[in-house]
């Protein structure tokens, strides 16, 4: 679902849900829900910045947060593995299956929140300059990690991983026109 509104088209708000389902995951994983929100605010269009309108014909402030999720895992990774084995029995050859990989029930959803706050200016009628500060944060990041051999078996996927990452995007243009 997505819901837009935008007042004097100074004030703008987006909100979006998604619910989001995956054979990949088991029981009350296989299913997970997914805000994002935005907002802005054109400063410029507010009636105290006619002033300004000569230097700065555009500014605007805006802001978003947003979780998505991520299922980057085998299919029926729940289930443990059975593979065919041949051994003698009694002289003859049988075929019989053993377990080769463990399970994890309780694998979910790989989860990545982004905050994002920025502000748009627009000065002396062709020079544009965009910052962007940003945050994302990946949690529960889907890994097979290594287990002791003894155990016999390869190991589950697991929710393990955390990866964070932050920065300031700067952006600079200038447009103008050459000739006739």
């Amino acid at each position: 679902g997505r819901f837009n509104y935008s007042y004097n088209d100074k004030y703008l708000i987006e909100a979006n849900a998604r619910y989001d389902g995956s054979s990949r995951f088991t029981g009350k994983n296989q299913y997970s829900f997914f805000p994002s929100f935005s907002a802005g605010w054109r400063i410029s269009e507010e009636t105290f910045w006619s002033s300004m309108k000569q230097a700065i014909s555009e500014l605007k402030l805006r802001g978003s947060w947003g979780q998505t999720g991520n299922q980057a895992v085998g299919l029926y990774s729940y289930y443990e593995s059975l593979s065919p084995s041949t051994y003698t029995f009694g002289g003859e050859p049988i075929t019989g299956y053993s377990p080769t990989t463990l399970s994890n029930q309780d694998i979910t959803w790989e989860t990545t929140d982004q905050t994002d706050i920025g502000i748009d200016v627009v000065a002396l009628g062709n020079l544009n300059l965009t910052l962007d500060y940003y945050s994302k944060r990946t949690s529960g990041i889907l890994l097979t990690l290594p287990i002791p051999q003894t155990i016999g078996l390869d190991a589950p996927p697991q929710n393990a991983g955390v990866v964070s990452n932050k920065g300031l995007e700067i952006e600079i243009g200038y447009k103008n026109s050459v000739g006739d």
